[in-house]
């Protein structure tokens, strides 16, 4: 989107009979009678500058599901310091101020990410080695969040022997959409999930400073998980 501001001499400006240079000549009468060609007058296009802000709007406000109201507080929450907060017990999850929905699968996959940054682990991609096993790492906090309720059995069978990259990808790629589909895509930058080093060796992790993360009630095993990498 563009904002233009159209600029003519003043001589011109308020003289009734003009008001843009027509394509053939035309020839105007001033209040003194003195006249010129309105053909030939010079007309600027200004660039005005302005805040854009769309790209950081979440997708219901851009489909028009939400009210004025809620459009602004939306745009004033994308100034709003960096601020993650996910809750075990209530096992939901916040971003700058704004309720992100994810399904059970997704929001472990990122309490996951999330609790890995918070303590400083390293980056890891599907076949990344550590004890206890990537696998084993996701279900604690899957089974922390939600228990064993939903698809839990079937993800606990899916990955009875450990990640695929199928897998993997698929809940990065669902975590990250829905991430922007809360926020927008200017406002979720910062909480996504961002790939590091080249194929096919490519690494994963949550780049967000650690001050910005809060975890609350966090169970025991969580708060004490540690990985070895071999």
């Amino acid at each position: 989107d563009r904002l233009s501001h159209v600029v003519v001499d003043v001589d011109y400006l308020f003289n009734e009979e003009f008001y843009y240079p027509p394509p053939k000549p035309l020839w105007v009468i001033r209040k003194d009678e003195s006249g010129f060609d309105a053909s030939k007058v010079t007309v600027y296009l200004a660039d005005i500058p302005f805040v854009r802000l769309r790209a950081g709007l979440p997708t219901d406000l851009l489909q028009g599901n939400a009210s004025f109201s809620d459009t602004i507080h939306a745009a004033q929450q994308r100034f709003a310091p960096l601020n993650l907060t996910l809750d075990y017990r209530q096992a939901t999850l916040s971003c700058h101020g704004i309720p992100v929905k994810m399904s059970p699968a997704e929001l472990s996959f990122y309490a996951w990410f999330t609790h890995r940054q918070l303590h400083q682990q390293p980056s890891i991609y599907w076949r990344s080695t550590e004890t206890p096993s990537l696998a084993e790492q996701y279900q604690q906090h899957y089974l922390a969040l939600h228990g064993k309720r939903g698809k839990y059995a079937q993800i606990a069978t899916l990955l009875a022997n450990g990640m695929t990259r199928e897998w993997f990808d698929e809940r990065k790629s669902k975590t990250n959409k829905a991430l922007r589909q809360a926020l927008g895509d200017t406002t979720a930058q910062p909480y996504l999930l961002h790939n590091h080093g080249h194929r096919p060796h490519t690494t994963c992790c949550l780049n967000l400073e650690a001050q910005a993360i809060h975890l609350k009630h966090p169970p025991d095993n969580i708060t004490s998980l540690s990985c070895m990498t071999s």
